[in-house]
C-alpha cells in the first residue's frame, strides 16, 4: 500500500492550513516566521538554560542589561510571537493592555523570566499554568504611547531577584544578527505541477538545513538568485546568502539538498538547461536533476530526461500582497475574471464537477454584470468569491490570505468580533456553549441578521461537505466577517437568544485585537497537538488523537517516534482495545506518513489499485495514472481490537486512513461519514490574477478509491455515532460507550 493516497493534500493552504493559523499568519505578515538564525525553542542557547524569547529576526534596542533586554521582533510587527525563554509556572498574568500586559514565571531552579509590554497575552494562559519551552506567551506590544513600533521587554532574575546579567549577555550576543545583503534578482523558484517553491524552513540560518517545498508565499526564504561561475551557476538565497548545496550519502546514491555557506566546491554548482517555460537544474556532483520527491515536501537528485527533468519555473520576487491601486477598471477585473475561467479549463479535470454547466455560466455571468463600473478591490474581491460555492474542495480562492483591507484594518489596530462561534443546522451559536440546555443563538450582529451572515459566508468555500465549509467559517469567523461583510468594530451589538427559555438579548461589546483573535485560535500545527495519546490502563483502553497527517520530514519523525512509544506504552500495560481519533484530521501528506500508523498494526496483505486523472494544460484528454496500493502482512503489531474514529471534519489524506480500515476489515469505524470523499480533487498549485492580485487554487487531479468512487460521498462508518464537537477531546465514558455499540454491530 505503498502509493496509497499521495496526492491527497491538506487543503490548508498552509497552507490552509498551512490550515487556520497558517493562513490567518499568511493575512497578517506574509514573511512572518522567516527567521534569520535557527535558534529555536527545542535547542537551549550555548552556555545557557534559556532559549532566545521569539523565533525569527529580532533587533536589541539599546539599554543596561541590567535592567533586562528590549527586543524588537520582525521589525516591530505586532503579529510577532513572544515565546516562552524556559519551561516555568505562571507566577504573574497581567493582561492590562494600558499599561502593557505582563507575564512571569517561576522555574524548577528559583530563577524567574519575564515577559513585558505584551500587546496581548495568549488566551489559554492562566495563573499557575506550566509552560513548556517555546510555548506562546502573546504577542510584544508597545512600550508606551509614544512607540513607534513594538517591542519586548524581557528580564531574567535569579532566586535572589537579581538581574542576570550573565544569562542575557548570552541571549543579547546571540540575536545580534547582522541583516544579509539582498540581491536585485531574485526569483521563486517553482516546481511544476504542484506550485510548490523551493523553501528554508522557517528561515533557518544554520548550515545543512535540508531545505523543502512549501506553498509560495513571497518570503525572503523563497527568494534566490543564479550567480554565473565559468560554464555553472550557484543558487543564492536572498534571505541568508546560502548557497543550495548537495549533501551525497555513504552510498553516493542518495543527496540531501541543503544550504551551506557559499564556498568553492562542485557541490554547489548547477548547469541550468531551459525547456521553453521550464528550467531543469543538473548537479554537477553527479549529473543528475533537481526533481520533487515523493509528496512533493522534499526533493532529490534523480537520473532523468529532458522531459522529466524540466519541472521548474522561475518567477521573479514580488510581493504577491501588493496592489497598486485602490480601484480597479471594468477592462481590469473581466480580464481577471476572463484569466481565472481560463486556469479552469486548463488545469481542473471537470470544472463543472460540483455544478452544472449551466448553473457555472450563469453565475460567472452574475458577476461579469456586477462589474461593468469602477470598483474598490474590497468589492472585486467580494464578487470573485461568491464563485467558490461552484468549485470542490482543493479549489477556492482563499477568503483569509486575499482579505487585504482586513491586513490593513487590523494593522491599524481594529477590532473584531470578540467570541469564536460554532455553527449547527444553519444556525450560529457562541462557541462556549456547551450543551443544548445552555445553547446561546446568535440572531444579528451590528443589525445585520444571522441568516443573511451564514448566507454570504457560507459562499466564501465549498469543501464538497457542509461541516467542512462551516468549520471553515467558525474558525476564522472574525476576520471573514470583515473582510467579505464589512462588518468591524470598535464596538459590537448582537442580539442572542438563549436556547432553554427562549429569551432575547442585546449586548454591546467591545472588539478585540487580532492578536487575542489570533491567541484564542487553536494553533492547529502546535507541534503539542498534532497527536496526543493516553491510556486507561484499568478498562484496557488507549487514544490516540491522530490530528493531522504531517507534510514535512520533521513531522514525520515525530509522529514516528510518538507512534514508537505510544505502543510501547500500550504492550507494557497489556491495552486491549485501541481507539484511533481521526475526527479532527483535516489532512496532510500521504501514504508515507500513514504507513507508519498501519505498520503498528497486525492485518493481511491487501492490494488493490487506485486511479489518478491528471489534467494537463493544454491538453484535452485526462492523462490516466494507475496507482496500486499493496501493504504487506504484519504479525509483529499490535494484535488487539481497533477502532477509528472519524467524523465529517476528517478529510483530504486523512480519508485515506479510514479507507484503509474499511476495506482491509482491520478495525471498525466509528462515527459520521468522513467529509473528504473517495473521488477527490486534489493537488492545487496557487495562480494569481494579474490585475487584483488575488490569489487562488486549481485542482489538477482527480484520485478515486477503487470501492464505490463517488464524488458526493466520503467513508461510510461501520458504527454509526453523532459527534459531539463541543468537545474538544473524547472522554474515557465516550470510549466505553463506543466499545458496547462497536461490540454490538456485526
Amino acid at each position: 500500500m505503498k502509493n496509497l493516497r499521495k496526492t491527497l493534500s491538506c487543503k490548508r493552504t498552509k497552507k490552509q492550513m498551512l490550515v487556520i493559523l497558517t493562513s490567518v499568519m499568511l493575512l497578517m505578515a506574509p514573511v512572518m516566521g522567516q527567521a534569520q538564525t535557527d535558534l529555536s525553542a527545542n535547542k537551549p542557547l550555548p552556555a545557557s538554560k534559556y532559549h532566545l524569547p521569539y523565533f525569527g529576526k529580532a533587533k536589541v534596542l539599546p539599554g543596561s542589561l541590567s535592567d533586562g533586554i528590549r527586543f524588537r521582533i520582525d521589525d516591530g510587527a505586532f503579529t510577532a510571537e513572544v515565546l516562552s525563554a524556559r519551561e516555568g509556572v505562571i507566577t504573574v498574568l497581567n493582561r492590562n493592555e494600558k499599561e502593557g500586559a505582563v507575564v512571569e514565571l517561576k522555574h524548577t531552579d528559583g530563577e524567574t523570566s519575564q515577559y513585558a509590554h505584551l500587546g496581548a497575552i495568549a488566551l489559554s494562559l492562566h495563573l499557575g499554568d506550566t509552560v513548556k519551552a517555546g510555548g506562546l506567551i502573546g504577542f510584544q506590544g508597545k512600550l508606551n504611547s509614544d512607540d513607534p513600533s513594538n517591542q519586548l521587554h524581557f528580564t531574567i532574575r535569579d532566586k535572589n531577584n537579581r538581574c542576570d546579567t550573565m544569562q542575557l549577555r548570552i541571549i543579547r550576543k546571540i540575536s545580534s544578527v547582522k541583516e544579509p545583503a539582498k540581491s536585485s534578482e531574485n526569483y521563486s523558484i517553482v516546481a511544476f505541477p504542484s506550485g510548490k517553491c523551493i523553501d528554508i524552513p522557517n528561515g533557518s540560518g544554520l548550515n545543512g538545513r535540508e531545505l523543502i517545498l512549501y506553498a509560495r508565499n513571497e518570503g525572503p526564504n523563497q527568494h534566490w538568485s543564479l550567480k554565473k561561475e565559468g560554464d555553472y551557476y550557484k543558487i543564492i538565497s536572498e534571505h541568508n546568502r546560502k548557497a543550495i548545496t548537495v549533501v551525497l550519502g555513504e552510498s553516493s546514491k542518495k543527496a540531501m539538498i541543503v544550504q551551506e555557506d557559499i564556498k568553492e566546491t562542485d557541490a554547489q554548482l548547477w548547469t541550468v538547461k531551459e525547456f521553453g517555460y521550464f528550467r531543469a537544474f543538473i548537479s554537477k556532483v553527479n549529473g543528475q536533476a533537481l526533481i520533487p520527491a515523493t509528496g512533493d515536501t522534499l526533493m532529490q537528485l534523480k537520473q532523468a530526461d529532458d522531459h522529466t527533468a524540466g519541472v521548474w519555473t522561475m518567477k521573479p520576487a514580488e510581493n504577491i500582497f501588493a496592489i497598486n491601486k485602490e480601484t480597479l477598471t471594468p477592462t481590469e477585473m473581466k480580464a481577471d475574471l476572463d484569466e481565472l475561467i481560463k486556469t479552469l479549463a486548463n488545469n481542473h479535470p471537470d470544472m463543472y464537477a460540483y455544478t452544472t454547466k449551466e448553473k457555472f455560466n450563469q453565475e460567472v455571468a452574475k458577476v461579469r454584470q456586477s462589474i461593468s463600473q469602477p470598483l474598490p478591490y474590497r468589492e472585486f474581491f467580494s464578487r470573485m468569491i461568491r464563485l467558490n460555492k461552484l468549485f470542490d474542495g482543493h479549489t477556492n480562492i482563499n477568503p483569509i490570505v486575499n482579505s487585504r483591507q482586513t491586513m490593513s484594518y487590523a494593522k491599524s489596530g481594529g477590532l473584531f468580533f470578540p467570541h469564536q462561534v460554532r455553527i449547527e443546522n444553519g444556525k450560529l451559536f457562541l462557541s462556549f456553549s456547551r450543551n443544548d440546555s445552555s445553547k446561546i443563538e446568535i440572531l444579528s450582529i451590528n443589525q445585520v441578521p444571522a441568516g443573511q451572515i451564514l448566507s454570504q459566508l457560507g459562499q466564501t468555500t465549498n469543501y464538497e461537505k457542509q461541516k467542512m465549509n462551516d468549520w471553515n467559517v467558525q474558525s476564522n469567523f472574525g476576520l471573514i466577517l470583515h473582510g467579505i461583510l464589512n462588518i468591524q468594530g470598535p464596538w459590537f451589538e448582537y442580539e442572542t437568544r438563549w436556547n432553554q427559555s427562549g429569551m432575547k438579548a442585546n449586548t454591546t461589546e467591545q472588539g478585540i485585537t487580532a492578536q487575542n483573535l489570533l491567541s484564542g485560535n487553536s494553533r492547529y500545527y502546535d507541534r503539542n497537538e498534532k497527536f496526543q495519546y493516553r491510556s486507561f490502563e484499568k478498562e484496557s483502553i488507549a487514544l490516540i488523537e491522530y490530528n493531522t497527517c504531517p507534510m514535512n520530514e520533521e513531522g514525520i519523525k515525530d509522529l514516528d517516534a510518538f507512534l514508537v512509544n505510544s505502543f510501547n506504552d500500550m504492550k507494557e500495560k497489556g491495552i486491549r482495545n485501541l481507539f484511533i481519533d481521526v475526527s479532527r484530521n483535516g489532512g496532510g501528506g500521504g501514504d508515507e506518513v500513514n504507513s507508519l500508523l498501519y505498520n503498528k498494526l497486525n492485518h493481511q496483505a491487501r492490494n488493490w489499485q487506485s486511479v489518478m486523472y491528471k489534467k494537463m494544460p493544454g491538453q484535452t484528454k485526462l492523462d490516466t495514472v494507475p496507482v496500486h496500493q499493496c501493504t504487506n502482512i504484519i504479525t509483529d503489531g499490535y494484535d488487539g481490537k481497533v477502532y477509528l474514529i472519524q467524523s465529517g471534519y476528517t478529510y483530504s489524506a486523512a480519508v485515506g486512513v479510514a479507507a484503509w480500515f474499511k476495506f482491509s476489515g482491520r478495525g471498525k469505524v466509528i462515527g459520521e461519514e468522513t467529509g473528504g470523499t473517495t473521488a477527490a480533487y486534489v493537488y492545487a498549485p496557487v495562480h494569481q490574477l494579474p490585475n487584483s492580485k488575488i490569489l487562488y487554487q486549481v485542482s489538477n487531479t482527480l484520485w478515486k478509491f477503487p470501492f464505490g468512487a463517488r464524488k458526493d460521498q466520503g467513508i461510510l462508518p461501520d458504527v454509526p455515532v453523532s459527534i459531539d464537537y463541543s468537545k474538544p477531546h473524547f472522554e474515557l465514558n465516550d470510549l466505553k460507550e463506543f466499545l458496547i455499540k462497536g461490540d454490538n454491530r456485526n
